[in-house]
């Protein structure tokens, strides 16, 4: 079982940790199983005393009793809010941030939603949104239409980001038909977005390649399936930049979707970045990271 847990008030927190230590580790913690996510989200209401929260000492609780657990909040440590609700990451956006900028509770809206590029901290951004209007469910609502929650993926994880869509259990504590219903279409029209790679089949070159002919980074590697090989340019800066291109053989073909993906094993690196299509620009950006979609109008590719 995996589960996202949420602590919404931790006002007496503070001085009941210790406490209460020992039956979080022999009751909750084992009944969720393997928890994948715990939010520390920092909310609390305009009246709400004013007081000091121990994250640090609640943060090391949760790893002794979770050890492969994601802690969000605003300065992370795992993963970090990405300023906004409503799934939108920037189009700029860094894995990294400086954790000590950052206070939880507070609005660095702007920060959180782009990272930082000098940022020590491996901190990546989290989009999370309702499928509905709301956070909760109402009768008088609906789901988000199917273009919308396409548009919301772009904008996160097709921005580097994860995505986190909430899905309120009704008045009967199960999920509503209808939000069953739109998931099944969101998760099926991703599918067959992305069910033909039309890159596969092309012939690849660069104009650099880390270590030479035989150096185990060839231009190639970007077509091989494979998560632990990947095209790397030699360190030294290449005037007007690093190029990758593929030449389609023999056949034309029309795409409005190009997927770029960063080795991150290695950081995260590309600061801007342009696509071209028979020599013409289709799109340009900035940061790539984990997983970057660059949409446009259809473009066609001839022989």
């Amino acid at each position: 079982m995996t589960a996202i847990v949420q602590l919404l008030d931790l006002i007496s927190c503070n001085r009941l940790k210790i406490r209460t230590k020992e039956s979080f580790s022999n009751d909750r913690a084992k009944w969720y199983g393997s928890a994948h996510e715990i939010w520390f989200d920092g909310a609390k209401g305009k009246n709400a005393k004013n007081m000091t929260y121990h994250f640090e000492e609640w943060f090391s609780m949760v790893k002794e009793l979770q050890q492969d657990i994601n802690i969000f909040s605003d300065a992370g440590p795992d993963i970090r809010w990405v300023g906004d609700e409503g799934g939108a990451a920037g189009t700029t956006c860094w894995s990294t941030i400086n954790r000590t900028l950052v206070t939880i509770g507070t609005d660095e809206v702007e920060y959180l939603n782009t990272g930082d590029r000098r940022g020590v901290d491996w901190v990546p951004a989290e989009c999370d949104v309702s499928i509905r209007t709301g956070w909760f469910w109402h009768k008088s609502q609906t789901p988000k239409p199917l273009s919308q929650l396409l548009d919301i993926y772009y904008s996160s994880v097709g921005r580097n980001c994860v995505l986190l869509l909430n899905i309120p259990p009704n008045s009967t504590g199960l999920l509503s038909d209808a939000d069953v219903d739109r998931l099944k279409e969101f998760r099926s029209a991703i599918d067959t977005i992305f069910s033909v790679d039309l890159a596969k089949g092309s012939t690849v070159k660069a104009n650099s390649q880390r270590g030479g002919k035989n150096g185990g980074f060839a231009a190639g590697n970007i077509l091989d399936d494979n998560q632990d090989s990947y095209w790397a340019p030699e360190d030294e800066y290449q005037k007007g930049g690093c190029w990758i291109e593929l030449t389609a053989m023999n056949q034309s073909m029309t795409f409005n979707v190009v997927r770029l993906q960063e080795a991150i094993g290695m950081g995260q690196r590309v600061q801007r970045h342009e696509i071209y299509a028979d020599g013409k620009m289709a799109a340009n950006g900035t940061t790539i990271g984990y997983k970057t979609d660059c949409r446009r109008q259809s473009s066609e590719l001839k022989e």
